[in-house]
């Protein structure tokens, strides 16, 4: 194999699935809260090709470094909101943590007493499992935010923010003095403001800005709130009954931390057991968050559902969850789609029992998920087929979302988890079988080869609809990357090229694919091609990062071949992708 097929072909990867939470809802009964942050998935591979790029997900980028790698971020499991104080302190940092399964066979006489309120968190307001101090999401995020910001790729960056909001917005509300120099921490404040589109002056840049200045009224106010977490974590729930929190928060610059300070304050207030002054808090945060941060809007709108439900005020929370998960869908459609899985695993526990998934937000969730048609004679534009939903639908469509929002972010054990529970409940077949593929992409990325393959033959059969040519496209990718370039290229030119020709979403991903098998079997020429066509492609639909990915592939080779000059030439063009200020999808 040569110098550039080995380079192609490399496939290194570091697995370490994370901890799966099963899925009760116990009663409350102490408040120890506890957090163990997930091991790290981390898998390189080089442009589209192979089982670890997000077959058929969600269809919108994600970013590289200068070598092609994708170092995967660590996350932790899927949420599990098995408890009330879940709800309430999962918006201090971490939103997937879990207790203690309760024994109800031990005999009453020998259960402890109980003892002082104690909730276990960290500097950064992070719920803590026990021996565990901190979580290495934010450290990640802000390693890979200084990597693409070195290079100058303002879009990667953008696309990294948008699917790992909860991370970005952690670390912003809980920053540290380690932190606030740091440029990557800037880099994320920006690109989060620019993807929420928020007013000049009341983001977190300007608090970044503070705080990197030392500005007296962020630093005291990040004071108050260092002590605030320190006397809830110790259970002194009676010493913040005051307003020395939003006191505080009100002489900062922006908006920003008085939206903290309003839900922290609701939170403490649920932990004492008052909702309806938590209730009053978090009408005070949305309020305020509003007008200026439609992400954080949705975060405390889940809050104050949850809120008004234990005040008694049925009716109220089940019109704030609507609102609240119709605005989310709307985050579903930014270019590119806000990406937090914890969000809809927290509105799918908290749906009332009376209510049923608004349709507009099913309907984006369609079209941005991770569908394929069954049949060929249904429509298949680009971001996914028209579905005939049947009535058991809706939750199966909101769980493969899920799945695809965790498998993007290389939350892989949990994707799969997330894609059985919506195989379960779906009834339509096209919802079964997409489940079924996206289970083989998860499988794949765990290492489990064989079963993956065995699903993917299954899905391909013989027939020529979308969604066995997307399995057997899929199959082709998992070939490359164990070094098959035979198998890789015979599956991926029967999948696109012979019989009638088929759409499904991913299949200009396909191509591109077949573009490099193409090339590392020695024929450059086709294999340029294919690229050509693949990219051509991309910009029609105004896919930029899968665009500039491809582009990086093609310098990659041109420098192989000696061709420093077209390597240039196509390496500026990516170049000026990345470093573009607008996302056009």
């Amino acid at each position: 194999m040569s110098t550039l097929q080995t380079r192609l072909a490399r496939n290194t990867t570091s697995r370490n699935a994370a901890q799966v939470v099963s899925q009760g809802r116990e009663p409350l009964v102490t408040v120890d809260v506890t957090n163990t942050p997930a091991p790290t998935e981390r898998q390189s591979a080089l442009g589209h090709a192979g089982p670890y790029r997000p077959f058929g997900a969600l269809r919108f980028g994600a970013s590289r470094d200068s070598r092609g790698s994708r170092p995967w971020l660590t996350t932790t499991a899927a949420s599990q909101l098995i408890v009330a104080i879940f709800m309430l302190l999962a918006t201090l940092g971490c939103s997937r943590w879990s207790l203690p399964k309760l024994n109800f066979d031990e005999p009453a006489e020998k259960k402890p007493a109980a003892g002082p309120l104690q909730v276990k968190v960290d500097a950064h307001g992070q719920p803590l499992r026990e021996g565990q101090l901190t979580t290495t999401a934010v450290p990640e995020l802000l390693q890979r935010a200084d990597v693409l910001l070195t290079d100058q790729r303002r879009l990667s960056l953008r696309y990294e923010v948008a699917q790992r909001m909860d991370t970005a917005l952690e670390m912003l509300r809980g920053l540290t003095e380690d932190q606030a120099p740091l440029p990557a921490t800037k880099a994320v404040a920006v690109a989060y403001d620019e993807l929420l589109s928020i007013p000049a002056g009341n983001g977190w840049t300007t608090i970044v800005e503070a705080a990197q200045s030392r500005q007296s009224s962020v630093v005291a106010y990040a004071k108050e709130r260092r002590d605030w977490l320190d006397s809830l974590r110790q259970g002194a729930i009676n010493s913040l009954k005051g307003d020395a929190l939003t006191r505080a928060a009100t002489q900062t610059p922006g908006k920003m931390l008085t939206i903290d300070a309003w839900q922290l304050r609701g939170i403490t207030a649920l932990v004492a057991n008052e909702p309806t002054q938590a209730v009053t808090a978090f009408e005070q945060a949305r309020q305020i968050a509003s007008t200026l941060d439609p992400y954080q809007t949705v975060q405390i709108g889940l809050l104050l559902s949850d809120a008004l439900r234990r005040a008694e005020r049925a009716a109220e929370a089940d019109q704030v969850w609507q609102a609240t998960v119709s605005a989310a869908g709307q985050l579903v459609d930014r270019a590119p789609p806000v990406i937090d899985p914890g969000f809809w695993d927290k509105a799918s526990y908290l749906r009332p029992v009376s209510l049923s998934w608004p349709d507009d937000v099913v309907a984006r969730l369609e079209r941005r998920g991770p569908f394929i048609a069954a049949d060929a004679s249904v429509k298949q534009p680009p971001l996914g087929p028209e579905l005939n939903r049947l009535p058991g639908d809706q939750e199966a469509i909101v769980w493969a979302w899920i799945g695809a929002s965790l498998l993007e972010r290389a939350e892989t054990q949990s994707a799969l988890v997330a894609f059985k529970r919506a195989e379960s409940s779906a009834q339509n077949e096209a919802l079964r079988l997409s489940c079924r593929l996206q289970q083989a992409h998860a499988l794949a990325r765990l290492g489990q080869s064989a079963a993956a393959t065995a699903q993917l033959v299954t899905l391909s059969g013989d027939k020529q609809t979308p969604i066995a040519k997307a399995s057997l496209a899929a199959l082709g990718s998992l070939k490359l990357h164990q070094g098959d370039l035979s198998a890789a290229h015979r599956l991926l030119t029967k999948a696109l090229d012979e019989g009638t020709p088929t759409m499904w979403p991913d299949r200009v991903q396909s191509e591109a694919d077949l573009g490099l098998v193409t090339i590392m079997r020695g024929d450059n020429a086709g294999g340029l091609q294919r690229l050509h066509n693949a990219q051509r492609q991309f910009e029609a639909q105004g896919d930029q990062l899968s665009l500039a990915r491809s582009l990086w592939n093609e310098q990659k080779f041109l420098e192989h071949t000696g061709k420093k000059d077209e390597a240039l030439a196509v390496q500026q063009r990516w170049k000026a992708i990345e470093s573009s200020a607008h996302v056009i999808r």
